[in-house]
């Protein structure tokens, strides 16, 4: 990474893709979320059939909540990965301005 004028580090083009602020709050936190929450929604899909009792009413919200974010949390695994791909290889050459 290279430093920008105010000492702190430039984010890569991975990990900038949603701007400097979302970029900078998931910086090295993207992996971690993704493999985290797809567990979850994993449970999430598991916990009717394994425990009835424990899901009471929310038993029909469960699975339908799960399988929305599933995908998104694998994804979010997979921007983890790019990230670090960026990271062990160097920033992409940066275009000149002008």
């Amino acid at each position: 990474m290279t430093a920008i004028a105010g000492g702190s580090p430039r984010l890569g083009t991975v990990n900038g893709a949603l701007g400097q602020t979302i970029g900078r709050l998931l910086n090295g936190k993207k992996s971690a979320i993704g493999i985290i929450g797809s567990l979850a929604a994993g449970l999430m899909e598991a916990v009717p059939q394994i425990a009835p009792a424990l899901a009471g009413p929310a038993a029909t919200l469960l699975p339908g909540i799960g399988s929305v974010a599933l995908p998104v949390f694998l994804a979010m695994t997979a921007w983890g990965f790019l990230g670090k791909m960026e990271k062990w290889t160097g920033p992409a050459p940066q275009a000149r301005a002008g």
